[in-house]
């Protein structure tokens, strides 16, 4: 069974890459975006 430590980085690293897909969404939506490209994101 993998350690606490191990199992925290893999969340953060997770959570850190979900914050990074939706901000890039939220810029995408911003920026007026045509929807189709967005949603291939």
């Amino acid at each position: 069974m993998p350690n606490q430590v191990e199992v925290k980085k893999k969340i953060l690293l997770r959570v850190r890459k979900i914050k990074g897909q939706t901000q890039a969404i939220e810029k995408a939506l911003e920026d007026n975006v045509e929807y189709g490209a967005i949603l291939q994101q």
